[in-house]
């Protein structure tokens, strides 16, 4: 190893090639993987965009292997983990789709879709503990959403637990709803939930 002194500073040389500073090494490491994750994305997002084509065709099963191959590409893309749970759901692979909405929820912790979708389908399992959860956290990010309230305030009634906030998500419900088919079956919520609550009411003041 030669030393040669240039303009005041010290280079140390390898067959006069001059060796790269750690700094320099790191940067360029931090540059490459930059670089890959950006085409990993770029990949990624492409794969989605088939699969959204694929899914609007009506060719779901392809429409899922083009989003597996998104989240293979890039699993910190929440869109891709979000449209596979919603493709497995519409193809009843239940337990497929519950895992690929909570790695989206994960993801995209200020969009109600995922919980959402988990709340729909943690119901269709009759996990109602778990279905409440997630209505509660997607209408918590959603702004009230009727859908979403409806929605909470059933699997609340069909676990058959905390009638008083049943009945509150029933009343907001009846304030905005339009549907007659959900305008009958809120109203008869109602008069079954006051019931519930004012007997409970009755029970404690004993």
């Amino acid at each position: 190893m030669r030393t040669i002194a240039f303009a005041g500073v010290l280079l140390l040389t390898v067959g006069g090639t001059a060796c790269s500073s750690p700094q320099d090494t790191a940067r360029r490491e931090l540059g490459r993987t930059l670089e890959e994750r950006a085409q990993a994305r770029e990949e990624a997002e492409k794969h989605v965009r088939s699969g959204l084509r694929a899914r609007d065709d009506g060719r779901n099963e392809r429409a899922s292997e083009w989003f597996r191959s998104a989240v293979e590409s890039d699993d910190r893309l929440g869109e891709a983990w979000l449209a596979l749970g919603v493709t497995e759901m519409e193809l009843e692979r239940l337990p497929e789709a519950a895992a690929a909405l909570e790695a989206a929820s994960a993801l995209m912790p200020g969009n109600p879709e995922p919980a959402y979708n988990l709340g729909v389908i943690y119901e269709r399992l009759l996990l109602y503990p778990a279905a409440i959860e997630a209505y509660e956290r997607a209408l918590a990010l959603s702004d009230n959403d009727l859908h979403t309230m409806e929605n909470l305030a059933r699997a609340y009634i069909r676990h058959g637990s905390q009638p008083e906030r049943a009945l509150e998500l029933v009343l907001a419900s009846l304030e905005r709803e339009r549907r007659e088919n959900w305008t009958v079956w809120l109203e008869l919520q109602a008069e079954l939930l006051r019931g519930r609550v004012d007997e409970g009411g009755a029970r404690a003041g004993r």
